[in-house]
């Protein structure tokens, strides 16, 4: 899908105009790294493996003070490849990581890679392509889900669907046009001088609120099917939660800094963990208000069965139980703890990272995380 208007002065030119003659185009892909030691060694070969026939490339890593090895690894990776810089961030979180990189990123466009993602070898180069002819600020590709061990692969064979997650949009493998979010993201550079940098304040959905302002602020997020990536699910049933608990707490800052309502698919985890507890509390005293647990699980077994019928994976049946309990229990526990904490998405006095203070994203809440 192409968008008419365009900010990017290059995304403009046709071909003959900008000719053979005409420098090559740089992109920086940017990363951030913390304690990455077991995934760092194949993730920098993925960067090296990127095909790059019609532009050049730079990697910039931006390292949270890493103490298990990995800011080695980088440092002599850099060492051998001038394409890769290695830049501190002694935040050591994914905001500020986000802006120190593309500070210092010396290219037109800037693409984002996370360490536990797969790519395809043409990923760079089929971003480039999107954004380019779609005139669009920020274009990227669904979150797809594909794990590697029993449990990654339960997580991600229920990752999509509607009792996961509601059928958030981002998660669609058919996305197609313009979207509330991507996943990750390939930005012109000019499009952060227009719309600001990533929000330091909040330290969870910091791509959410970017891409929320982005757009309040006239910018265009695009989908396409053709930028493919995988992410790799958490391995286990505690880390699931964890990671769902920040999800409901952080997307309850950025609810209030942007003085917006959260839609029902964010509110509907929160409700249900309330009327949990109120049940297993009243049981003693209400007769039947323990049948709320009890058809709420059986609504599980029989969506993930359903769910692993249709795929053709029973054996994984239990363990999808477990992970959607874990998806709704960690984000309805994290956004009822995000409303308890009344500071939650208030501006807090964290240091600026280096080069320059971050500016904050004006926008309302994204519906697409």
């Amino acid at each position: 899908m192409t968008i008419a208007p365009t900010s990017n002065a290059r995304a403009a030119l046709s071909v003959d105009q900008i000719g053979e003659a005409s420098p090559r185009l740089l992109v920086s892909v940017i990363t951030p790294s913390r304690d990455e030691i077991e995934h760092i060694e194949s993730f920098l070969e993925t960067l090296a493996a990127q095909r790059c026939e019609e532009f050049d490339l730079e990697f910039l890593i931006a390292d949270g003070c890493s103490g298990d090895g990995t800011r080695e690894i980088l440092d002599r990776h850099a060492a051998s490849d001038p394409r890769f810089r290695v830049l501190r961030n002694p935040l050591q979180r994914i905001a500020p990581a986000l802006n120190i990189a593309i500070r210092a990123a010396s290219g037109e466009i800037v693409v984002r890679m996370d360490v536990h993602t797969r790519y395809p070898t043409d990923y760079v180069a089929r971003c480039v392509r999107v954004l380019e002819e779609s005139g669009a600020d920020n274009v990227g590709g669904a979150w797809i889900a594909r794990g590697e061990t029993l449990f990654e692969r339960a997580v991600a064979a229920v990752f999509a669907s509607r009792l996961a997650s509601g059928g958030a949009p981002c998660r669609r493998p058919g996305l197609d046009g313009p979207v509330e979010s991507v996943y990750l993201g390939c930005w012109w550079r000019s499009a952060f001088d227009r719309f600001g940098f990533f929000d330091e304040s909040l330290h969870g959905n910091e791509d959410d609120e970017f891409n929320l302002g982005m757009r309040r602020r006239g910018g265009v997020v695009l989908a396409s099917p053709r930028i493919r990536s995988w992410y790799r699910p958490r391995s286990n049933v505690a880390a699931l939660f964890r990671q769902h608990v920040g999800y409901g707490f952080w997307k309850v800052g950025v609810m209030r800094r942007h003085r917006s309502i959260v839609g029902w698919r964010h509110l509907a985890p929160a409700t249900l963990v309330l009327a949990l507890i109120l049940s297993i509390a009243s049981s003693p005293w209400i007769p039947f208000a323990s049948l709320l647990p009890a058809t709420y699980l059986t609504a599980v077994l029989i969506g993930t069965a359903a769910i692993a019928i249709r795929e053709g994976s029973l054996r994984l049946w239990p363990a999808m139980a477990v992970a959607v309990l874990a998806m709704h229990l960690g984000y309805g526990m994290g956004t009822i703890l995000g409303v308890a904490r009344a500071d939650v998405g208030e501006p807090t006095r964290t240091s600026p990272t280096p080069l320059v203070a971050a500016r904050p994203v004006v926008g309302s809440l994204n519906q697409a995380g």
